[in-house]
């Protein structure tokens, strides 16, 4: 992290009210520009820690960036809530009573599940786990798609054959009361559209929103972040939209394009200087994209 931040990245840390969509291409040092916003907003705009929440795509990243906050000059020890979607919805569930951890399948237990149901139906015996792995890759998409299984097209298989495989998972879990972890993005959503005492208070909780890897995101988390940040749409969004990597989520780039749409009087900055590269590396990738 630069010592001394550029005009853009100042812009972006000196951001208030509404909502902000910041394009940042990679070393461009857009963590140290969420950080000393997080940081700005504590300190010079007196926002209470527990307002804000910060959103990232992975454990790691989330624990970097608050041990990173953390490292900043005369912390209190206080912070924002740091965490990835999933963690962050499963706690606002857990909070309700709505679920526990125990009812959530790991990924082993999933292919376990459903293989003893249908393990007969497998259109190539050899190749089961791999077909297993595309199937849930199509769930996943699916889900986070919000596309009912009747409609959607799977890679995984034929139709009619998903629609028989998806049909079984979903009717053992509601059995089992179990659910994956793209039911709880699902569930946190449907209780913030259905639950008026659920959206209230996570309302009141949070009123700043700053999400990384913003080209990432889906329909799901998307429709659910909208919904959080609707009373003031303080949303801080960063992305990159050459980087997306999670399309077999549901994730598109198209989202940052949305975006725009949906917040048209959003302010808008873009990280273009690179901190980690030389450019005998950037010039040569820069022409090749």
């Amino acid at each position: 992290m630069p010592m001394e931040l550029n005009s853009s990245q100042l812009q972006a840390v000196h951001h208030k009210d509404g909502p902000m969509l910041v394009c940042a291409g990679p070393g461009s040092g857009k963590t140290a520009v969420m950080i000393r916003r997080v940081d700005r907003l504590i300190r010079t705009c007196h926002i209470p820690p527990e307002q804000i929440l910060v959103v990232t795509f992975t454990r790691a990243a989330a624990l970097e960036m608050e041990q990173r906050y953390l490292k900043l000059p005369d912390q209190d020890g206080s912070t924002p809530l740091f965490g990835t979607f999933h963690s962050i919805f499963l706690r606002m569930l857990k909070t309700f009573g709505i679920c526990v951890s125990s009812h959530i399948l790991t990924e082993k237990e999933k292919h376990q599940l459903i293989y003893r149901e249908l393990s007969g139906s497998f259109p190539l015996q050899e190749d089961q786990d791999y077909i297993l792995q595309m199937f849930f890759n199509d769930v996943s998409r699916m889900k986070n798609s919000c596309i009912p299984a009747r409609e959607y097209i799977p890679v995984s298989m034929e139709r009619n054959l998903f629609l028989e495989f998806v049909t079984c998972y979903q009717k053992k879990c509601r059995d089992l009361k179990l659910m994956d972890y793209d039911d709880i993005l699902i569930l946190t959503n449907h209780h913030l559209h259905t639950n008026a005492a659920f959206l209230n208070y996570w309302q009141r909780r949070f009123s700043w929103f700053l999400i990384d890897e913003f080209q990432d995101v889906n329909q799901l988390q998307y429709q659910s972040l909208r919904l959080l940040a609707s009373a003031a749409s303080n949303l801080f969004a960063v992305g990159d939209d050459d980087q997306s990597i999670y399309r077999f989520r549901g994730s598109s780039p198209d989202i940052m394009k949305q975006f725009l749409s949906d917040y048209p009087d959003c302010a808008r900055v873009t990280l273009e200087q690179n901190y980690r590269s030389p450019n005998r590396i950037l010039i040569p990738a820069v022409n090749l994209i």
